[in-house]
């Protein structure tokens, strides 16, 4: 009888630990609506559960499933500010935050966002962190007036502890079609920039986008095998468009990527003389692109970087504060989806 009851009180404070512990971690996952529905099913069986060794086996395995899940949202989910130019950004960013983001990819010109003190003082107020930061035009323009306003642009992004500085390619040559000479040339400014980052301890990030220099999987596969210091941001609609399918991309890529663009289109087509068409719309309202199974090998290939969500076309008279409390739905979505 005294054995059974010292295995009995052991096991009893064994489920009292992991009660504990399952609750502690609730905690931290409140905003998920999985973790609401566990909480449900603690108090239920805290009530009804007759034993206490039955808790224990219950608790153990869902204390393992919310480990996983935490493991699964290693990165942060970011908006791009895209086409904020000249915003209230203090309280635009605060309804970012409220929607539910981690952070923000930033594009405005620096006279706007001011002094590296000032905007981390409104991202510290707002708690909106500015993740990541862009390029005013390309590498692939190697003109020193070009290369100096982004170096300002790099300095400014290191400042300010961005996670990475993003860049595209620019435009087709006119009159010519594209040669593998000019994505050679175009990785070369790419490696410049990535090695003048590299002194603030900055990554530069070639973000893919149709109808642009590299606008095709073989001259994206070139583009990449030519860098070395430069990484890749993958928009999985650009990867979709030009028929590689994300997941593909991102396990191809794993070694080279350190961004990721989520966006989706309604529909598309091409112009003659191949120029994509894409209707984009918010991600969570269209169904061509695969964003649970994206997210997921995201998760099982252990990323921890930036994922930033894009929106889509602008309704009329559209402004920043609106778009940041509309983008609350996509947030929502992704929510659903455990991220």
């Amino acid at each position: 009888m005294k054995r059974a009851r010292i295995c009995s009180g052991t096991v009893l404070a064994l489920a009292r630990w992991g009660m504990t512990t399952l609750r502690a971690r609730l905690d931290e996952l409140k905003p998920d609506p999985d973790a609401r529905i566990v909480n449900v099913f603690l108090r239920i069986s805290s009530c009804c559960l007759p034993r206490p060794y039955m808790r224990a086996i219950f608790l153990r395995p869902l204390e393992l499933t919310l480990n996983l899940r935490r493991s699964c949202m290693a990165f942060t989910m970011c908006y791009s500010t895209l086409r904020w130019q000249t915003p209230d950004l203090e309280v635009a960013l605060e309804e970012l935050k409220r929607a539910g983001w981690d952070g923000w990819e930033g594009r405005m010109p620096l006279d706007w966002l001011g002094p590296p003190a000032r905007l981390r003082r409104v991202c510290a107020d707002s708690g909106m962190p500015m993740s990541v930061y862009t390029a005013s035009g390309s590498p692939d323009n190697t003109e020193w007036e070009q290369v100096e306003r982004n170096r300002r642009r790099m300095e400014f992004a290191a400042e300010v502890e961005a996670d990475c500085f993003m860049f595209m390619s620019g435009p087709m040559p006119e009159g010519r079609t594209v040669s593998d000479d000019d994505i050679r040339a175009a990785a070369e400014g790419a490696e410049s920039w990535a090695e003048y980052a590299s002194q603030f301890d900055l990554e530069v990030s070639y973000h893919i986008h149709t109808n642009t220099l590299v606008d095709s999987t073989e001259h994206w596969h070139l583009y990449m095998s030519c860098l070395r210091k430069a990484k890749l941001c993958i928009d999985v609609s650009h990867s979709q468009l030009w028929g590689y399918d994300p997941l593909e991309a991102i396990a191809d890529f794993r070694d080279q990527l350190n961004y990721v663009h989520l966006q989706d289109y309604t529909c598309t087509s091409r112009r003659e003389d191949g120029h994509y068409l894409p209707v984009w719309c918010d991600v969570g309202l269209g169904d061509n692109i695969d964003f649970p199974g994206i997210l997921k090998v995201l998760a099982d290939q252990g990323f921890d970087r930036c994922v930033t969500c894009c929106p889509g076309e602008p309704p009329p008279g559209d402004d920043p504060v609106t778009e940041a409390k509309r983008s609350s739905g996509a947030r929502e979505y992704l929510k659903r989806l455990g991220y």
